[in-house]
Order: C-alpha cells, then structure tokens, then sequence
C-alpha cells in the first residue's frame, strides 16, 4: 500500500470492495448465493421499492413506516435484478466499501498512519455489520454509512486538535449525512442529529468570540445539510403528487404505531437497559466504551464521542427491537483499533505477507460463520421449503401482473420470483397498526382486490387463524400452499378464485 497519496488510496479502496464482495457473498442475505426468500423487514422495502420504479406512487399506492429514500435504493435494485435480491447485493457491496473505507480514515488517525493494521482493523468492521444482532437487512444497516461520515469528521478534529481545517463542504455534508438518515428511518436521523451538536461543540468550546462565531456558521452549515436534502425529497413528492401523503403517513402515521404504554416508560427503560447488560446489546456499550482507550491523552474532547454514543445506545434501547443497535455499529471501528493497537504493541510492523494471510483467515471465519447462521437459506444447503415455496409461486405467476395483501399480518417475502406489488395502501401490517390499516385490509380482502392473500398463523392481530382462513376463503379465495417464514412461522397462501 506504499506509493503516492492517491495511488494508494485507490488500492485501499480496490481491496476493501474485493473484501466486502467476498464477504458479504456469505454473510448477506441478499447476495446470489442465498435464495430470495426468508426475509422479512428487507422482503418489505423490496416489494415497495419496485413498487416505485413500476411506476406506484409512493405513500398513496402503498406504504411503509420507512422513507422514500431507504425505496429509492430497493428500487435501483429491483432495476438490475426484479426477481431477487441480487442488485441490492450489488449496491450494497459499493455501500458497505463507503463504511469500511470511512472506518479505514479513523484507523489511519489512531494508530498513527498505519496503513496494513488500519485495513485489518476497518475490514473487521463488516462483521458487526451483517453478523450482529439479525441476520436480516434493516433501515439501520442503510443509516449507518451516515454516522460514519460524522464519527470520521470528530474524530478527525479530536485528534488534529483543529476543526478548522475542514473546508465548508465537509460540514455541508454532515448535514446530508443525517438528511439522508431522517429519510430512511426518521428515528435514527433524529437521533444523529445529535452528533451535529457534538461536532462543533469539539471545534470551538472555550477558544474566544471569533471562534464561538466560526462554530454557529458550522452549525448553519449542517443545517444546510439537512434542509437540501428535505427540499430534495419535498420537491420529488410535490412532483409525484403524494407530499401531503408523505408528511402524514411517514411521520405522523408512523409516530402513532410506536408500541406500548408510556407511562411508565421510564421504570421499562431502566430495566431493558440493566437486561442490556446480558444480551448480545451490551457490545454497543463495548464498542462506545473502546473510543475512551484509543483517544486517550487528547484532553476533554475525547469524552465527546463517547458522550454522544452512550446517548445514541441509550436512545436505540428505548424499543425492545434488538436490530436498533445496529444504527451505532460505526463504533465498532474503536473496538477492533484497540485489538490492533495490542498487536502493534506486540508484533510491531506488518508485513504485507502478514497482512494478506490474517486476512485469508478472517476471510475464512467470515465465509464459516456466514454458512453455519443462514444454514436452510445458502445455496450450499438444501432450504426444507423450497419445493413448498416454489409451488407457490408458480401458482403466483399465473396472475398477471399480480398483487399480495399480508391479510392482518406482516409480509414475509412470498412472490418476490413473480415480480408481485402492493395491493393497496396499507398491503402489510406494520407493529403497532391502527384499527384504520386493520379495517383498511379488511376492506380489501372483501373486495377481493388482492391477486395473492398470505396470512402467518399466529399473528398479534388475529388470535384464530381458523375464523381468519374461513373468512378469507368466504371471499372466494383458494388456498395454495404453506411455507415457514424467516421467524419459523407458518405462511398460508391463498389466491383468487374465478
């Protein structure tokens, strides 16, 4: 990796995008060696992200508690692959070298420009990304390139001790960075606009009035972030004709599907958070723990960074949804520097040699790990419902142009092989469904709008799967087939009948 600043640069990037496409060849669920089935929260945003490039309108046609931006990437996708998930693969491998290589930035910061244990270091990162907490894709996992662009820029001023060496457009696009995280899951852009407060608080506390003003312009610059890239989404729904439509079910409709009883949300939070403690959660803490130790002797400002994680965790831990955590998997990047900063200390340089075969070995654990946890899923091993799944779809494809209605449940990703759409608004039941979306689907199926009609057993919206299935076979409605989704729940598949 030696040579001149640029030519290096680019093989650091060429080497970190063959990583994260053989890697992620094993370890994420949408690439060509897993077949297109058993996903859930990211069958969702497929289904609705092709539903926007075949010409549906966005939050009128069909929606999702989930931004246009998070459908504008599903969509591309369905543009290169429409029957599976392998353009989103694709994009994704270009996505997760963006992580990895921002990561590789705050390695070279922390262990003193060097470049062979910085890309061991950043590599690792891919593991908390797709190996952590679920193994099926989030919003989260799409947020996250966002806070590693504004972890990247503090750490940078923590360690330079100058945030003004940083042009404008750098504090521009911090802004952008949480832009685009609030049009992706608007929870988590929230909560990132956190670190546009941190930032400058680390350029310019106690440095005098000409200072004080260099850090309200930083503040108005992120703000300027963040409101071209709202005006950019405002203008496109204005120009698709669903920016009311957008405002209400995105942010208002999604506000009011937040589960439980908040009174006594306080005492809950308090007890998840001390649960947290014994679960696979607690290496968020690990992970914001690690940037104390790696910053170490840079003075007050490398409490900072560890101040803003421990909120982020904090505030992530408010639902009992395991996967929230991922939105900090930035982090993770101090962990693996301090298991670096060990090997430094004991093995000092390394070789390329050295390099390439760690890699060889992290790429093995990778490939192993990847292979055992989607066992049923991979190519390399037999799925037991895959002759049940593609009975169904053939039994799908006999529609044209057909259309699936997730009756009083959630979707679980049957007939994504028959390029199928949303029947109506609210197609699938998000957590938290109002009795509106309940009576909408309902209205539905009585009317027989819906091509296809899944139902999962079990579901928290109906308690007898037997009254639901005579209802729906009442509507003149045939049953075709049952597969187990990704939770091990029983899937039921009806289509219409003449």
């Amino acid at each position: 990796m030696g040579g001149g600043k640029g030519p290096w640069k680019v093989k650091v990037l060429l080497a970190l995008l063959t990583w994260t496409v053989l890697s992620t060849l094993f370890i994420n669920l949408d690439s060509p060696l897993h077949y297109p089935y058993y996903h859930l929260d990211s069958a969702w945003y497929f289904i609705c992200g092709k539903a926007w490039a075949d010409g549906l309108v966005p939050y009128v046609d069909f929606t999702d508690s989930k931004g246009p931006l998070l459908w504008w990437i599903y969509g591309i996708g369905s543009m290169i692959s429409p029957r599976d998930y392998v353009g989103v693969w694709i994009l994704s491998c270009f996505y997760y070298t963006a992580v990895l290589y921002l990561c590789f930035l705050i390695s070279m910061l922390l262990t003193k420009g060097d470049k062979k244990w910085s890309f061991i270091a950043s590599s690792l990162v891919i593991i908390p990304c797709l190996c952590w907490l679920d193994a099926d894709i989030h919003a989260e996992h799409w947020c996250i390139l966002s806070l590693a662009y504004l972890l990247y820029v503090m750490v940078k001023i923590v360690v330079l001790d100058d945030g003004f060496k940083f042009g404008n457009a750098a504090f521009v696009m911090c802004g952008v960075a949480v832009g685009a995280a609030l049009f992706i899951k608007w929870s988590v852009g929230c909560a990132y606009g956190l670190m546009l407060v941190a930032i400058p608080l680390v350029c310019g506390v106690g440095y005098g009035s000409k200072r004080f003003h260099r850090v309200c312009r930083i503040m108005l610059m992120e703000l300027s972030g963040v409101v071209c890239v709202a005006a950019l989404f405002s203008l496109w729904a204005l120009y698709r004709g669903c920016f009311h439509e957008m405002i209400y079910e995105y942010f208002r409709a999604t506000f009011h599907t937040i589960d439980g009883d908040n009174s006594g949300w306080l005492q809950w939070w308090i007890t998840e958070s001390k649960q947290m403690l014994f679960k696979s959660k607690c290496f968020a803490l690990v992970f914001v723990c690690c940037s104390l130790p790696v910053m170490k002797g840079l003075g007050w400002k490398t409490y900072v960074p560890f101040v803003a994680g421990m909120i982020l965790v904090g505030f992530f831990n408010l639902h009992d949804m395991r996967y929230y955590q991922i939105a900090v998997v930035p982090y993770s990047v101090f962990f693996f520097v301090v298991l670096v900063q060990m090997a430094q200390f004991y093995y000092g340089k390394l070789s390329s040699k050295a390099a390439i075969v760690l890699s060889g070995i992290i790429m093995c654990f990778v490939a192993y790990s990847g292979v055992q946890n989607n066992r049923g899923n991979i190519f390399l091993t037999k799925s037991p419902d895959y002759e049940s799944i593609v009975k169904i779809e053939r039994e799908i494809s006999r529609f044209k142009n057909p259309t699936i209605l997730a009756y009083r449940t959630r979707y679980s990703g049957i007939g994504i092989a028959s390029e199928i759409k949303p029947a109506s608004l609210y197609w699938a039941l998000q957590a938290g469904a109002s009795q509106r979306m309940v009576s909408h689907q309902d209205s539905v199926m009585s009317h027989r709008i819906a091509d296809v009609i899944s139902i999962t057993r079990y579901s928290k919206y109906h308690k007898d799967d037997y009254i639901l299935h005579n209802k729906v076979v009442k509507a003149g409605y045939v049953k075709v087939g049952t597969y187990n989704d990704a939770l091990s729940d029983a899937v039921d598949v009806y289509v219409r009948g003449k």
